[in-house]
């Protein structure tokens, strides 16, 4: 049974996830912007991975898999 607190939780995970989504979504352009320094690209995709690893743990968390996802 679902507490309070657990749909308290669960809400926050689903605004965490739209948020790191937003970021990944600002580091997948600067990667695939030509103007970016190849210097940064290392950077920018181990900072890409860490993002996506976060959703990964949250939506695993929180079975937030579809329900992200259904929402647009």
């Amino acid at each position: 049974m679902r507490t309070e607190q657990d749909d308290s939780d669960h809400a926050q995970a689903i605004v965490f996830v739209t948020e790191f989504e937003r970021i990944a979504d600002v580091l997948v352009a600067d990667l695939e912007n030509p103007r970016t320094p190849a210097k940064q690209l290392p950077g920018l995709r181990d900072e890409l991975y860490q993002v996506r690893a976060q959703i990964r743990r949250l939506e695993d968390e929180y079975g937030l898999r579809n329900s992200v996802r259904e929402r647009g």
